[in-house]
């Protein structure tokens, strides 16, 4: 056994030492072809890696703004948001007409959206400082999508608290609280359950 490990193992060697000459070859022959391989096949990675925009996250999320920059501008000159309630919003143009199907306001993901006040959209009431978008219905991994999104800063202005119901408990983020604004992925992939209904307050 010893005498043919003995004759194998430098024949081994020798014919390792040859495929690493013929590479080296290759490589100085044909340089440009190899590196421009090599940079093709990392590109490839790359966009297998990146994670692809999610278009129907990015345009319910920016919908919830949408609608809230719609109810300021339309109650601005108003006391309070007093009468606001989801057909009322339908009926004033509040909610984008893309979002409005058989007469029903529809998120990106194919839920209803709720506008008013308190997780089921009642109207608000007189005395009331604020109004609430709703989007019940939420998938476990839309819950954390879009609580956890990134808004631009200037969309966050009024934006004053962010409940998430999750059927077995209601969690309330905001600003400088025990449940901190803005919301990280961290804060909430626990709390997202089955079924969501996530509701953003605005004043």
């Amino acid at each position: 056994m010893k005498k043919k490990l003995s004759r194998i193992i430098p024949r081994l060697i020798s014919r390792y030492n040859d495929l690493k000459a013929a590479v080296r070859r290759l490589w100085r022959r044909n340089r440009p072809l190899v590196g421009g391989l090599i940079v093709a096949a990392v590109a490839v990675l790359v966009l297998i890696l990146i994670p692809r925009t999610d278009k129907k996250l990015v345009s319910a999320a920016e919908g919830v703004m949408t609608i809230a920059e719609n109810v300021r501008q339309a109650y601005r000159a108003k006391p309070s948001y007093w009468g606001l309630h989801t057909n009322k919003a339908i009926q004033e143009g509040l909610i984008p007409a893309g979002m409005i199907k058989n007469q029903m306001a529809i998120n990106a993901l194919g839920q209803k959206i709720l506008t008013g006040q308190g997780i089921n959209g009642d109207m608000v009431m007189p005395g009331m400082s604020g109004f609430d978008v709703v989007y019940p219905n939420i998938s476990r991994k839309y819950c954390v999508l879009l609580l956890s999104y990134q808004f631009k800063e200037q969309q966050l202005l009024g934006l004053k608290s962010i409940t998430l119901d999750n059927g077995e408990e209601q969690t309330v983020f905001v600003w400088g609280g025990e449940n901190p604004l803005p919301i990280s992925r961290e804060q909430v992939v626990s709390r997202c359950k089955a079924k969501n209904t996530l509701l953003w307050s605005f004043e």
